[in-house]
């Protein structure tokens, strides 16, 4: 170009119906580079000092030029890929690639929520659900253990957080009197998946305290909702964000359902203490956070739980997180996982949870007798869906699942504000991947003791998939045909496992390569 040629690049996500930029749902963001250029001839030009999100890039001059080359730098922290998968569906696999690359280019120094428009924050409610799966998919350890340590900074003394991690006030819905579900329960989730992955009891103990003030914030807010029994319950507060996103609903009608999310939350919180004193050996942390736990679980079951199994508050994540996080008794699961079926059914198996519920659906099926109906979720290719956005285009995760119509045009009636196309939170349905589909589970934290347990369902013919832990790879292949399932593991030195088959037979193992089948077994 000549001297003095300004060029300008714009990036975006999308491309509107004309073919051009679509940079509303940016906000505020700018998303522009600017190059004046210095001498006649060739320049060359690369940002130091930002990064875009883009899919997108327009590129423009007010003078003639001519582009000789032009690169995009992947830019991501540094943390090594330790997960795979692939399966015989090939939309499963490409939602996999998804999930990794949202993580990919999230995980810039700090857990953003997306990496484009004027946003770029560690929200924590994004990261509180994520946490699993990102540990899963590469090892976070050392960039979660900066982050962990930025949030135990801007803790306040009575346990409370922001939503955002570092701060940032204009987001910032309530002063710091009262904890807010979910996002705060960052502060006892990220802790305790990073320490389930890894196995790291000085980061886990680096943590406590912090946990523990988390924790007891949610106990005090709950105690003073009621009297007797009520008074374990937490479902009232200034200002929840319930629901978040749950397709089809307004921001009004997620911030409704907060007050009876809450008390899973809580419960799931006061669970972690309870495990992270039993790992760190705090004997009388670990009974009280025990009496607490089973007086959350009674309160729920007394005064939330119908007799016809329905809850008070009958909408699917809140059946999914009271069956997940452990709320009801054994004798009144089966009634209530019925009537959690019932209404994904009613719903074609579409995905109607919203942060709370989404990334524990197809475990709350699963798990509770219901595994054709959570690979019916999972597979399904109507919107919501996860398969609705891979067959819209999608090649990170959406914040929203009407962000595209069918024909990958921006879906005007969902509001160019709320809709990004690079939100890892409904990624995490990546841990059901690894953990049911793969059936790599720990048992105790970093994997020396694990189990083996797949579940295969829905269209599914074969899957393979590998975990790096401190002790080395394991991997999973299986396939099923004609009613015979087969499986090959690979489990390394220095661990145990227990490797079940959806036959019912299980068996005990330690490092070394094994096969098995439906009725025998090659070792």
């Amino acid at each position: 170009a000549k001297r003095g040629t300004t060029i300008t690049v714009r990036h975006g996500e999308i491309l509107d119906e004309q073919g051009h930029l679509f940079t509303k749902n940016l906000r505020k963001a700018k998303q522009t580079l600017t190059l004046v250029c210095g001498t006649d001839g060739e320049n060359t030009f690369t940002p130091r000092f930002t990064f875009m999100g883009f899919r997108y890039a327009e590129i423009t001059a007010d003078s003639d030029f001519e582009i000789i080359k032009l690169e995009s730098a992947v830019l991501t922290s540094d943390c090594k890929p330790i997960g795979t998968f692939s399966c015989s569906d090939e939309k499963l696999n490409r939602l996999f690639q998804n999930i990794q690359w949202g993580q990919r280019s999230n995980f810039i120094d700090i857990p953003t929520d997306c990496p484009h428009r004027d946003e770029r924050m560690g929200w924590t409610g994004d990261i509180a659900v994520f946490a699993e799966t990102a540990a899963c998919n590469r090892n976070i350890g050392a960039f979660m253990g900066k982050w962990l340590y930025d949030l135990r900074l801007y803790q306040r003394p009575n346990g409370t957080l922001p939503v955002t991690i570092p701060e940032n006030k204009t987001y910032q819905p309530t002063p710091f009197k009262v904890p807010i579900a979910i996002w705060g329960d960052a502060a006892t989730m990220v802790p305790w998946a990073v320490y389930r992955a890894y196995g790291d009891k000085e980061a886990l103990a680096a943590q406590y305290d912090s946990m523990k003030a988390y924790t007891d914030a949610e106990i005090r807010a709950a105690a003073k909702t009621g009297r007797g029994k009520r008074k374990f319950l937490w479902d009232k507060n200034p200002f929840q964000y319930g629901d978040w996103c749950a397709a089809g609903e307004s921001f009004h009608q997620w911030k409704k359902k907060g007050k009876y999310l809450s008390t899973a939350f809580l419960a799931n919180s006061v669970s972690i203490m309870r495990q992270a004193a039993q790992a760190l050996e705090k004997a009388e942390d670990e009974r009280y956070y025990n009496q607490a736990l089973a007086q959350i679980q009674d309160a729920f079951s007394s005064l939330c739980i119908l007799p016809d199994g329905h809850l008070t508050g009958d909408f699917q994540s809140n059946y999914v997180c009271a069956l997940y996080f452990d709320l009801v008794p054994k004798e009144k699961r089966a009634a209530v996982a019925a009537r959690l079926v019932q209404l994904v059914r009613e719903g074609n198996h579409t995905v109607r949870t919203g942060f709370a519920g989404t990334p524990y659906l197809c475990f709350a099926l699963a798990d509770n007798g219901y595994v054709e109906d959570a690979y019916k979720v999972l597979q399904n290719e109507k919107c919501p869906g996860w398969l609705y956005t891979v067959n819209a285009g999608g090649t990170t995760m959406w914040e929203r699942w009407d962000a595209l119509d069918e024909n990958g045009r921006f879906y005007k009636g969902s509001g160019a504000d709320m809709v990004s196309f690079n939100h890892y939170a409904y990624g995490a349905v990546g841990a059901f991947i690894y953990r049911r589909i793969l059936g790599i589970e720990p048992v105790t934290a970093g994997y020396g003791e694990f189990q083996i347990k797949p579940i295969p369902g829905g269209s599914l013919q074969a899957a393979e998939g590998s975990l790096e832990t401190r002790y080395g790879k394991i991997h999973v292949t299986w396939k099923r045909k004609e009613g015979r399932f087969s499986l090959t593991v690979s489990i390394p030195e220095d661990t145990r496992c227990t490797i079940y088959l959806p036959d019912g037979s299980s068996y005990q193992v330690s490092g070394g390569e094994y096969q098995y089948s439906t009725g025998g077994t090659e070792g």
